[in-house]
């Protein structure tokens, strides 16, 4: 039944179907069977849409019970397998760690024997302080040492060098006669002295007692007279600590060959008398004799050495064993454990992925609600539509695009949410976060859905400018409120 005013009876407009309204000044025709039968088409249009649709929402719904059931199931299983994948993380660890501190202890047995194999090559006559200590000297001469610098190796070598216990806790005893400098120096540190400079002797500025900050009855002055050798001194010095420093200096600067020139010149003469300036001969690639320029080479062995030619060896020898120091072992059942722990920890990783995935899918079910789920059924399903020459492409819950064949793809937007429209009987999902639009800011839309026997996406408008809205049928809109709303039964 329809009511209407009595100002519009007889006012030449036909309100009602029959006519019944008008009669004085016009007569209208009875057209309500015809709008009777429209309205039962429509109708019934809307009732076979809703059957068909409804039945696919509600397959859609029970999926996503039985994914439901399944995803709690799972994440108890992936809960477990993150425990399992500690316990083994941690067994593993605790393996490697192991492993690791044998490998620190071969590694340090290693290169303790490289050191020992140096010695062994220099020979024992190097092994005395006798020899030791003007040996040193002179080297410092050549590489222009100071105390500092000695009391700098010194100290780097006592934190860094590996040591037998015994020559550990002397170094100990000596370091407390020094004054700390940097406990962050290591070898090769100073690769700026690995050149070969010209060396000149400077005793006379450096040899004195004032600085020394040894005792009068350090053992090293009677070897000695350089305070820079007396840097080395502790209560009983031994040529254990010379040979290790003097070892450690040569590695420090990387001059093999200054130690090759000084001690094969020792070895053939029994002396030093001499060793600086035979070494500057030697080491600097042009000398002048007799007013002129004479070129050195420095890959010969020194006629000197022609009685020994053995130490000329010397240099690639102790290059070669001090390279043997610098490499780290590698302990096979260490590098198996470590190549394990990150197998397990990548498992890990993966398992607490996995969970943290499955966790956020349960999330989201319990989030939509029933009236909502089946939409996140259709989650990553993507739906085309075209409007003249542009093809816009939803995919549920993600994003919505447009392109052609002639221009490139553009995000229209990102899904931000669904809200409900008239109580519940349609949807509005909507998109922000688009791609920038000129003045207009990142580009919006939203889509306006309703139930469907199908998943259709269609009218595509700009109301205004990088705005844009949809018109969507999906059966997943085909809800019991949709029924009721429209007087379906």
């Amino acid at each position: 039944m329809i009511r209407i005013p009595s100002s519009r009876v007889d006012d030449g407009i036909c309100d009602c179907c029959d006519g019944s309204d008008e009669g004085f000044l016009t007569k209208c025709p009875s057209n309500c069977d015809m709008i009777a039968a429209s309205e039962r088409a429509l109708l019934s249009k809307l009732q076979s849409a809703y059957d068909k649709g409804s039945k696919i929402r509600n397959e859609l719904l029970e999926n996503m019970k039985d994914e439901s059931m399944t995803t709690t199931e799972m994440i108890q299983e992936l809960q477990n397998d993150v425990e399992r994948a500690k316990s083994e993380l941690n067994r593993i660890r605790a393996i490697r760690d192991e492993e690791e501190e044998n490998e620190e202890k071969e590694d340090s047995e290693r290169k303790g024997q490289a050191i020992e194999n140096i010695s062994k090559r220099l020979g024992d006559q190097l092994m005395n302080l006798t020899v030791l200590s003007p040996l040193l000297s002179h080297l410092f001469d050549m590489l222009q040492y100071t105390e500092d610098d000695a009391r700098d190796a010194l100290d780097a070598l006592a934190h860094t060098k590996p040591l037998d216990t015994e020559t550990e806790t002397e170094m100990e005893h000596v370091d407390e006669h020094l004054d700390i400098v940097d406990d962050d120096m290591e070898l090769g540190d100073t690769d700026e002295y690995a050149s070969t400079p010209h060396y000149t002797s400077h005793h006379s500025d450096t040899h004195n007692d004032q600085g020394s900050t040894l005792s009068q009855d350090c053992v090293l002055k009677q070897y000695s007279s350089d305070p820079r050798v007396h840097v080395l001194c502790s209560s009983t010095p031994s040529d254990d600590t010379l040979r290790d420093f003097l070892i450690y200096v040569v590695h420090q600067r990387q001059v093999t060959k200054e130690l090759q020139l000084l001690w094969g010149y020792y070895l053939v003469k029994q002396s030093f008398d001499g060793v600086i300036e035979f070494a500057e001969k030697v080491l600097n690639p042009v000398s002048v004799q007799d007013g002129q320029e004479i070129e050195n080479s420095q890959n010969t062995c020194p006629s000197e050495f022609a009685a020994m030619p053995e130490v000329c060896s010397i240099d690639e020898d102790v290059k070669t064993l001090l390279r043997q120091a610098d490499t780290d072992y590698k302990h096979p059942p260490a590098e198996e454990a470590r190549q394990a722990l990150r197998k397990a920890d990548n498992t890990l990783r993966d398992a607490k992925i996995h969970l943290q995935n499955a966790e956020k899918t349960k999330r989201d079910m319990e989030k939509y609600g029933p009236e909502k789920l089946a939409f996140f059924a259709l989650k990553g399903q993507c739906f085309e539509g075209k409007d003249g020459k542009f093809t816009y492409k939803l995919c549920m819950l993600e994003t919505l695009e447009q392109s052609s064949l002639t221009d490139p793809t553009v995000r229209l937007g990102k899904f931000d949410s669904i809200i409900d429209v008239d109580g519940g009987s349609k949807f509005k999902i909507l998109f922000k976060q688009g791609q920038h639009c000129h003045a207009f800011g990142p580009r919006t839309a939203e889509v306006e859905v309703s139930c469907g026997a199908e998943n259709i996406l269609k009218d595509a408008r700009e109301p205004s400018t990088c705005f844009y809205s949809f018109q969507f049928e999906t059966p997943a809109a085909c809800t019991p409120t949709f029924a009721q709303f429209n007087g379906l039964y």
